[in-house]
């Protein structure tokens, strides 16, 4: 009972469509390193190529697990996973640098709350 109590507190890895030309591919987060707000859409950016999709990232973030995705700033949510490095910045805020070498800002409000979540303590 135990092992299936925590088995569906964790909830399995979503799934997104996201345009590719004139179809849509199946995404799954696995291969998401972050997602990006730009110009009110949102960008889904895997290790080779990025994908647009139409939900917002306060829409996204509901959607994924937070033990793997992290929203850093506004307009961005990482996967915890992809974070190679992060550098503090004066004031504050921060830089998270991703497998992909994508240097990613985090906002002064997030960056201990980062810490924590890459540390296992969020």
């Amino acid at each position: 009972r135990l092992r299936d109590a925590a088995r569906d507190s964790v909830p399995p890895p979503a799934r997104f469509l996201v345009k590719h030309g004139h179809s849509l591919l199946v995404l799954p987060e696995e291969q998401i390193l972050y997602f990006r707000s730009e110009h009110s859409l949102s960008r889904a950016v895997c290790a080779r190529q990025s994908y647009w999709l139409d939900p917002s990232l306060n829409d996204l973030e509901a959607r994924l697990d937070p033990q793997r995705f992290f929203r850093a700033a506004r307009e961005t949510l990482l996967q915890l996973r992809a974070v190679s490095e992060v550098q503090a910045r004066p004031g504050g805020m921060g830089v998270a640098l991703m497998s992909n070498g994508d240097r990613l800002d985090v906002s002064r409000r997030r960056f201990r709350a980062l810490l924590a979540a890459l540390d296992g303590r969020s």
